[in-house]
């Protein structure tokens, strides 16, 4: 007996997958994360809830769907970092740019003078590291998004990155940053430098790259170990 589904023969039609539809990778779990996250839910179910809360707003930003604008895709990562962070209501965007400097910024980091935006056609000086910058540019993109304004191309990149590229790396930053201080030990040794890379052509940019810290972990805790 012929088996069909949907009126069609198995095998004998073909569908054609949208082109946003990509081919399934193997996934890698970070064991750290898990088993922290696992001790965290038995220790602070409210943090635990709250990352996870935060983690779904990421991964809605990843939707492989092309009816997902850009223009969500940012709102949704601002909104990540919002509920992350736990940022109030009020001054959401010196908040954020506060939580970037305290948790993330290293003494390598360079600090740049610029200018940022108090109310359309309104500007003030500050001198902050290149991670507020961006902080700082990121939340000003999602202020010109929900207004309604319209948002050159220009704005979505941060020197030579996306800022869609970038916010992920500080959330999953920010997320190790947050779980070292719950437990009061560095459980996570990752950073983001600002430094050179090379682009898909290998042509050399400044922009932001995350270490993976497992290497400084070793030394740190082998030492620790030994004394």
């Amino acid at each position: 007996m012929n088996r069909t589904v949907g009126g069609y023969k198995v095998g004998e039609i073909s569908f054609i997958a949208p082109p946003y539809v990509l081919k399934p990778l193997g996934l890698v779990f970070d064991s750290d994360l898990t088993t922290t996250l696992l001790r965290l839910k038995t220790e602070d179910s409210i943090l635990y809830s709250r990352i996870l809360r935060a983690t779904d707003l990421l991964f809605q930003s990843y939707f492989n769907n092309s009816e997902v604008s850009l223009n969500a895709r940012i709102l949704l990562q601002v909104g990540a970092l919002e509920v992350l962070l736990d940022l109030p209501p009020e001054k959401q965007r010196s908040r954020l740019k506060e939580a970037v400097e305290k948790l993330t910024s290293l003494p390598t980091d360079p600090v740049e003078t610029y200018q940022y935006e108090i109310r359309p056609g309104t500007f003030q000086t500050e001198t902050r590291s290149i991670k507020v910058k961006w902080a700082d540019r990121f939340y000003s993109l999602r202020n010109h998004i929900i207004h309604g304004n319209e948002v050159a191309s220009s704005e979505f990149v941060f020197a030579s990155q996306r800022h869609f590229d970038i916010a992920t790396m500080f959330f999953v930053l920010l997320t190790e940053k947050r779980l070292n201080d719950r437990f009061r030990e560095k459980v996570f040794y990752d950073q983001i430098e600002w430094n050179k890379y090379k682009d898909e052509d290998w042509v050399d940019h400044d922009g932001f790259i995350f270490y993976d810290g497992s290497l400084a972990k070793y030394f740190a805790t082998s030492r620790d170990n030994n004394t």
